[in-house]
């Protein structure tokens, strides 16, 4: 038995594909074309196994977020990153809605009330904690009592037409630590002389 299992997945897409939603439990707005994608990809999630992914603008995020909830059912998100654009913040809102996700925590760089104002009044009303402060990180920590989940990459919560990757850790001891680091960057951060 190896350490690693790796596999390659080439796959032509194109912008000008016509692409359909799918319903796929209370997930309604996973696009097709994504699902199919990160059910070749990524596959079945597997508890105490680490994914690592590369993409060429094949999803984003909240893709991700929403394809792993469609099997670790509902759960507590917990996000840290340098920004969130309006259409990932309503897709991320929409699930807590539809009672997919029970909890939502988000940490933000403080310049989202610059550059995003909409963005941060919208998830100011729906998330049950917003806090900014100084942060680069692209964290998500997908949590119930059966899995502990962590996305860790270079993405940030947006449409970014850019090759982007990270690694998807089922480890419950993972998801504690990275949980907990996430509610510790707080708005104290901002007094700590960076621009």
């Amino acid at each position: 038995m190896s350490l690693f299992q790796i596999h390659t997945t080439e796959k032509n897409t194109s912008a000008t594909e016509n692409i359909s939603c799918r319903s796929i439990g209370a997930i309604q707005f996973i696009q097709e074309k994504q699902k199919l994608l990160l059910d070749e990809v990524i596959g079945e999630l597997k508890m105490n196994e680490h994914i690592h992914f590369f993409t060429k603008n094949s999803w984003t995020v909240p893709d991700l977020v929403l394809y792993i909830l469609s099997q670790t059912g509902k759960a507590n998100v917990f996000i840290a990153s340098w920004a969130m654009k309006e259409f990932p913040a309503r897709r991320i809102v929409k699930a807590k809605q539809e009672n997919l996700i029970e909890q939502l925590h988000i940490k933000l760089d403080h310049r989202v009330k610059t550059y995003d104002n909409q963005v941060y009044h919208f998830l100011q009303k729906n998330a049950d904690t917003l806090v900014l402060a100084h942060c680069h990180a692209k964290v998500t920590v997908i949590e119930n009592k059966e899995w502990g989940v962590v996305i860790t990459g270079s993405a940030n919560y947006s449409a970014n037409p850019r090759a982007e990757a990270g690694v998807i850790s089922c480890d419950k001891k993972v998801a504690q630590v990275a949980k907990n680091w996430i509610l510790n960057i707080d708005e104290n951060n901002l007094n700590d002389g960076m621009d």
